[in-house]
């Protein structure tokens, strides 16, 4: 096994006070960004925005010149998901909200759709009087096409009666009535279509059979012009080819080391590609412009890397990602007449600022910093490193130093190990809350991307398959040796702390490793692989996409109790060590509370020591910033009690 780490130049400029602060409190490290969601006009005057005032959220429009501010729309009743400039007088504000449906089990999240006059303030749902339209607006989660006059825009959404299809409705901005342009079908998932609401193509996808197609408007009649059998659905069209001639998609290269862009001919089918290939990465955003050509992409990585089809971007992406050096540099938008753009740098010294450049005068016209109160002094010290396992993966990862850690002459230092949620997920270079606030309590924070990760190629991810608590496992173990060797973590001072999937490896290091960890928190986290499978089962059948996508996950060896509980840290309390810190959500869709129950009385019955708190009202990502902060301030207490960090 071996580590390298992989060092970024520092960005030092007048960013950076030379004065002493003191240290962030935990209320200001888990206190929600002041400033979110920002995007620009099309005319590249104007930012709208997600603006916090005294605990609430507020969409608000901020003039560049004039510096001043406009907020229009009190969100208080919402959890605002994004915003965007639909053009320069109208702001879209997509929002959800826990609700009840009849008949349905439990709550979920539905999401709306608002849009915001700038001119006179008002704000009302987009879609409010749209004949056919499902009430609930299910499935419209953008807008797909707007008109040249930009009074009418374009959006997908299911009908209102069964057998429910997906259709395309185009809907008035200013008065919010609309009517139904494409029909779909019951097995309809896409649509790509001109600005003036013309059927480019149609998705078709049979969850059951798994057949896939692809359909093109010939005159008044669909044709399939391409098909492909996925048990789980992986072609999905992306927009159209900068000369309109092929769709995209977004898929693995043969070896499924990287991504790569496919095109599909939209006259005879032909698939070619892949096309804009970065060695080891994956495409994790297509961009389009408003007639639906790919404009450019993003890949994924410990930093983003990009391909823009235009020069201008380019040069000034590159210039900016020299400026920040060592961040992660996000392309978030850029005005209809390509003169400003925004990004959002976050890592190494920032904790998160929207940045407004302008391409003509190569200048930084404004900047807007989330989180105001954390200054970059207050920083602790991100890096990026790598190491490979005993079978030969590269585990790429973040390490968090202590801001006042002497790289000169390090000594051995309690550590904590933090595997990222999801499994299909990873962490990157940029500003996170929990390793910002553990690692300035005096903690060396290890972060790594275990196989399993996204972001890495689907070779590395497809790698976890089946391996939770096995191979997936390992690979944190090894990292925690590695950095035990290198004499960068105290072997008798090490706690594993995770959220979702990394509360579920918490408990398996418990389990599993017991020698290795002298304290275990898990957030949110699964103990009972078995009853976690029952419960996507009840909420979603046995033919639906999640409960497939979990047997995937879980079920090489099979998906029976007994199959399953050689990996379930639940059925092996007897052999934890460490104490442990169960913490969970009441309200929480995506991993019941019901799974740190069973943990605790799992660990009740073996004698072993634990503790558990739950919070009322909140979800799986425990949002509310009261109850984050005492998850903070649970997590704290108890990893100072158990291996402190004096």
């Amino acid at each position: 096994m071996s580590l390298k780490r992989i060092l970024g130049s520092l960005f030092v400029g007048a960013v950076l006070s030379q004065a002493a602060q003191a240290t962030p409190t935990l209320a200001e490290y888990a206190a929600s960004p002041e400033y979110s969601a920002v995007d620009l006009s099309p005319n590249g005057s104007m930012l709208s925005i997600i603006h916090e005032i005294d605990g609430q959220d507020y969409l608000c429009v901020f003039n560049i010149a004039e510096q001043t501010e406009h907020c229009h729309a009190d969100v208080r009743d919402l959890r605002a998901n994004g915003t965007g400039f639909i053009d320069d007088e109208h702001v879209l504000l997509i929002a959800s909200e826990r609700t009840r449906a009849f008949g349905s089990r439990g709550r979920f999240d539905q999401v709306s759709m608002f849009v915001v006059d700038t001119e006179r303030g008002a704000v009302n749902p987009l879609a409010r009087d749209v004949r056919g339209m499902h009430p609930r607006q299910a499935g419209m989660t953008g807008i797909i096409g707007i008109d040249a006059d930009s009074e009418y825009v374009y959006v997908p959404s299911y009908n209102r009666t069964p057998p429910f299809r997906y259709d395309v409705f185009r809907v008035n901005l200013n008065t919010g009535s609309g009517r139904r342009v494409l029909l779909g079908d019951a097995e309809t998932v896409g649509w790509v279509i001109t600005r003036d609401g013309d059927a480019v193509s149609r998705e078709k996808y049979d969850i059951e059979s798994g057949n896939y197609s692809i359909e093109t408007r010939r005159g008044d009649e669909w044709q399939t012009i391409f098909t492909s059998n996925e048990p789980l659905l992986e072609h999905q069209v992306r927009g159209l080819s900068p000369d309109r001639e092929n769709l995209v998609v977004v898929l693995p290269t043969e070896d499924e080391t990287s991504d790569g862009i496919y095109y599909i001919n939209l006259q005879t089918g032909e698939k070619t590609g892949p096309f804009f290939v970065e060695e080891g990465r994956e495409i994790e955003a297509v961009y389009l412009n408003l007639d639906n050509e790919m404009t450019g992409i993003r890949y994924s990585g410990l930093r983003p890397a990009y391909h823009f089809f235009d020069e201008d971007l380019t040069t000034a992406m590159d210039s900016l990602m020299e400026q920040f050096q060592g961040t992660s540099v996000s392309y978030q938008s850029r005005s209809a007449d390509g003169s400003r753009i925004v990004v959002y740098v976050s890592g190494r010294f920032f904790s998160g600022h929207y940045v407004v450049y302008d391409i003509a005068s190569a200048s930084i016209v404004l900047v807007v910093p989330e989180r105001r109160w954390i200054q970059p002094e207050d920083m602790a010290v991100i890096e990026t490193i790598s190491y490979t396992t005993e079978d030969g993966y590269t585990i790429p990862s973040i390490v968090t130093w202590p801001r006042d850690t002497d790289m000169a002459n390090l000594e051995p230092m309690p550590m904590i190990v933090m595997p990222h949620g999801g499994p299909e997920a990873y962490d990157k270079m940029q500003y996170d809350f929990l390793a910002q606030s553990i690692a300035n309590q005096g903690y060396l924070v290890f972060q790594p991307n275990f196989r399993g990760s996204d972001g890495f190629g689907r070779a590395f991810t497809m790698a976890g398959r089946g391996e939770w608590g096995r191979a997936m496992q390992q690979d944190v173990t090894d990292g925690v040796n590695i950095l035990i060797e290198e004499g960068w973590a105290d072997p008798d001072r090490v706690c594993i702390v995770g959220w979702s999937y990394g509360g579920y490896a918490a408990l398996a290091g418990g389990a599993f490793t017991p020698d290795l960890y002298n304290c275990v928190v898990a957030v949110a986290g699964v103990s009972d692989l078995h009853a976690m499978l029952r419960y996507e089962e009840d909420r979603y059948g046995v033919d639906s996409m999640p409960y497939r996508y979990w047997v995937d996950q879980f079920g090489r060896d099979g998906i029976e109790p007994e199959d399953l509980a050689p990996r379930s840290a639940a059925m092996h309390a007897e052999a934890f060590q460490a104490p442990v810190l169960l913490l969970h959500g009441e309200d929480d869709l995506i991993v019941p509370d019901e799974q740190s129950e069973i943990m605790a009385e799992a660990l009740e019955a073996a004698g072993k020591y634990y503790e558990i708190r739950t919070f009322p009202g909140q979800n799986h990502s425990i949002l509310d910033e009261g109850s984050r902060e005492g998850v903070l301030q649970e997590i704290i207490t108890f990893v100072n009690t158990h291996i402190g960090s004096n």
